[in-house]
């Protein structure tokens, strides 16, 4: 109602600009209600965002530059929804680098790094991600920023890298199943990187913390037995046999053909 009756009046209101532009009055009000439209798409914006990553009020921007800074991440979000990741990412990382200390930034940083993982650009994608989580090391997006540093370095290539991040994946997890799937995962990447003593590190790790199931547990203890014997360790590999057919023995309603193998 209100904006029908600002409209139907803005032709008497502005007869003084029609006569100065020589234009029919419908122009003029139809330039200012879309000029409206718009500064009202970019506080919905500043909501949009003050909602999901904090105020973006800082002493040190002025209105001007908010609302550029609000532009930039409005064009990477219209890139991201037309599937143009390049630019996408682009946008993000212009607003990254444009304001450093925004409110603004953490989002435009991460929503940079998910565009170019689409993209398969592993190396910058790492590169975005890493610096995310190091400039802001208590933000809520950290955990997710380690899973998928950890991705984006296991399809780079960097399997000694993405071990590591599966490491502390598995250190901050809450959800035991994903615990247990990232040890296993960092110590089949330490296993590829030819790093065969952090491997048996992680897999002892993995046996001591997660005894259950008992298949998978007995299955990554004679995986261990097997490095101990190539490395020449005749004992050690001697007492992970016993405690396979110890465990195995005790499993009760948990032994398969797999655990008696």
């Amino acid at each position: 109602a209100l904006m029908s009756f600002n409209v139907a009046s803005l032709p008497v209101a502005l007869s003084g600009m029609v006569n100065s532009f020589n234009v029919p009055p419908t122009t003029v009000a139809t330039g200012i209600v879309m000029y409206s439209l718009a500064v009202a798409g970019f506080v919905m914006l500043g909501a949009k965002l003050n909602q999901r990553f904090g105020s973006t009020d800082r002493v040190e921007e002025t209105e001007v530059e908010r609302r550029q800074y609000q532009f930039l991440y409005k064009q990477g979000e219209q890139a991201n929804t037309a599937g143009d990741y390049r630019a996408a990412a682009n946008h993000f990382l212009r607003l990254k680098d444009a304001a450093p200390t925004s409110a603004v930034r953490p989002a435009a940083q991460y929503d940079a790094a998910a565009a170019l993982l689409r993209l398969e650009d592993w190396t910058k994608a790492a590169e975005v991600l890493d610096e995310f989580r190091r400039d802001f090391p208590q933000h809520e997006l950290g955990g997710e920023a380690t899973k998928q540093l950890a991705f984006a370095y296991r399809q780079g290539g960097k399997a000694a890298l993405a071990a590591g991040e599966y490491e502390r994946v598995a250190a901050e997890a809450q959800d035991p199943d994903l615990g247990r799937e990232a040890l296993l995962a960092a110590a089949g990447l330490y296993e590829q990187a030819m790093d065969n003593d952090n491997a048996l590190k992680v897999y002892t790790r993995y046996v001591e913390k997660y005894p259950q199931p008992v298949e998978a547990a007995l299955e990554t203890r004679f995986k261990m037995a097997q490095m101990h014997q190539v490395k020449g360790e005749q004992s050690a590999y001697e007492l992970e046999l016993r405690e396979i057919v110890k465990r195995d023995a005790s499993a009760g309603a948990e032994r398969t053909n797999r655990t008696r193998y």
